[in-house]
């Protein structure tokens, strides 16, 4: 399979890592000396990704004057431009114009990873797939749990001991986003990703595949200071 499209979402506003982040967009806070959207770059790249579809908001010229049209990494990057950042959910909607037809991978600005992209070119593009990892500290009880045959399921009691939490990274395919636009948009905006990924996850569509190498969402000043060092170390 081949995957031409990533969508990276960074329209948050990075309230935690203030006051990085009132002058900067989370995406462009550098760690190992590289702002964190280029990390996602080079992996796209990697990939055999071709086209990149960001959504932006918040201090949304900066992250676009500094990208420019991605040519410099070899890409084509075009921005979903949102007034009020959108969740997830109605980020891809949005973007929706965008993706063209077929899988996509999807990725957080704000984190940081080492898996190989390219893993997911075996992926079944009929599910959607998110990749896990093991619980942290800031998430203990994890998002979803996985079974036996790789599927994710919500988290019960009964399946408690296999729950992790999703890494930010995954691979969807346009049929679920056009599934997303169909479906129940009465729904509040911050309650519509989790509605569709239950829904799907309840048919079967929906599998999990763990993550082992090195990962952190930065969320906060202490993660961000903790990656910084982990990079600085293997220089």
């Amino acid at each position: 399979m081949t995957i031409n499209t990533m969508m990276i979402f960074a329209a948050g506003r990075g309230t935690r890592l203030q006051p990085l982040t009132d002058t900067c967009p989370k995406p462009l806070v550098k760690v190992g000396g590289k702002p964190l959207i280029e990390y996602h770059l080079e992996q796209a790249v990697r990939a055999g990704v071709k086209n990149v579809v960001i959504n932006v908001s918040y201090l949304r010229e900066m992250i676009m004057s500094h990208l420019g049209d991605g040519s410099r990494w070899g890409l084509n990057i075009q921005y979903s431009i949102e007034e009020t950042a959108l969740e997830t959910a109605g980020g891809l909607v949005h973007a929706r114009h965008l993706l063209g037809s077929g899988p996509f991978f999807i990725c957080n600005a704000d984190i940081y990873h080492e898996y190989d992209l390219r893993q997911c070119l075996e992926f079944d593009p009929a599910f959607v797939h998110l990749l896990m990892v093991p619980n942290p500290s800031e998430q203990p009880k994890g998002n979803f749990a996985i079974d036996s045959d790789g599927f994710l399921r919500e988290i019960s009691v009964d399946n408690k001991a296999s729950s992790m939490t999703y890494s930010g990274i995954g691979l969807y395919h346009t049929d679920f986003v056009d599934d997303i636009d169909q479906l129940h948009t009465e729904l509040a905006e911050h309650q519509r990703t989790p509605f569709y990924l239950k829904r799907w996850m309840a048919n079967g569509r929906v599998k999990g595949h763990k993550v082992q190498s090195l990962w952190c969402d930065v969320g906060t000043l202490d993660r961000l200071n903790w990656l910084d060092d982990q990079l600085k170390a293997k220089l």
